[in-house]
């Protein structure tokens, strides 16, 4: 049974639809992505997800039941964190936990335990006495994790989990994330940071305008892309050169300092770059840059600009 089943969901704001019919699923144990530009409906969707907002039609189940009709019990089993959002302060960081722990129904000693191993785990026990309105960005997001998954939820709703983070940390939190996959933790995500959805999700959802407009694995979404980067470095008067020979042969470019990046159909590449060495173009260093994720999003906010 899915842990959450979405049926024609829509969201409309008078006479504006900003959510069409959506239908997704999401199973024990997976992760879940939700990609999208700004605007897509990605914090539309979340918010109704949560019961912040109230669809306009459709309905969500979870762990097989009516999220309207069951909002306390099942908010009890799922948790939720945002980059966006704060503990309250003057609050110190355990004293924070601590009271969500109490909401949750945990006893102290559970509540203790809890506090403790997170805190480790996020790398912030050393912050368990500061007051959360001294936290910087990147500790207040840890601290908000640590609030998400304090009650050991079935499922957690994640927004932007390693926004203000350092490459290190977020490794980090990705890491703790997928531990918590191998305890059959569901997790929905949302992030413009390309290695979360690459290395976190089993499966993303492509939002654009409120409408799901591709679903796969982040493999099966990139294998999407025709085209790949190819990057030579040239003396001057060669690179004068492959300038020439891209506008003569239509191929998009972008001139670097001593190198030019071709955009080329991937099954043109050998082909492409023979016609280069046939005609005497010397170049000194050669790199084909597969197409990645990143490049997937950016080609949608591409066409969500033309």
């Amino acid at each position: 049974m899915p842990v959450l089943e979405v049926q024609t969901l829509t969201k409309s704001y008078k006479s504006k639809q900003v959510i069409a019919p959506l239908s997704f699923s999401l199973q024990r144990g997976e992760i879940l992505g939700i990609l999208g530009p700004n605007g897509a409906g990605k914090t539309t969707l979340l918010s109704m997800l949560l019961g912040l907002l109230e669809p306009t039609s459709g309905s969500i189940k979870y762990f097989g039941v009516d999220f309207e009709k069951n909002k306390s019990n099942i908010l009890a089993r799922i948790g939720t964190a945002s980059a966006y959002a704060q503990l309250p302060a003057p609050l110190t960081v355990e004293r924070n936990l601590d009271i969500y722990g109490r909401l949750y129904g945990l006893s102290k000693k559970i509540r203790t335990e809890q506090i403790n191993f997170l805190l480790r785990q996020l790398q912030i026990e050393h912050l368990r006495s500061q007051n959360v309105q001294h936290l910087s960005a990147g500790e207040m997001t840890r601290a908000v994790i640590i609030k998400a998954f304090l009650h050991n939820p079935e499922l957690v709703l994640l927004d932007e989990p390693t926004a203000s983070l350092d490459i290190e940390i977020a490794a980090k939190i990705r890491h703790f994330i997928l531990e918590k996959q191998k305890e059959q933790v569901s997790c929905i995500i949302t992030s413009h940071n390309m290695a979360d959805m690459t290395e976190l999700c089993d499966r993303i959802l492509v939002l654009d305008k409120g409408t799901i407009v591709a679903e796969g694995t982040p493999e099966e979404l990139v294998s999407q892309m025709r085209t790949c980067k190819v990057k030579l470095m040239a003396e001057p008067h060669n690179l004068q050169r492959l300038i020439e020979f891209a506008q003569e042969h239509r191929i998009p470019f972008i001139l670097l300092v001593n190198e030019i990046e071709l955009e080329v159909e991937t099954l043109q590449v050998a082909q492409t770059l023979q016609e280069i060495t046939k005609r005497g173009i010397i170049f000194v260093h050669l790199k084909i840059q597969e197409p990645s994720l990143e490049d997937y999003f950016l080609s949608i906010a591409e066409r969500k600009a033309a």
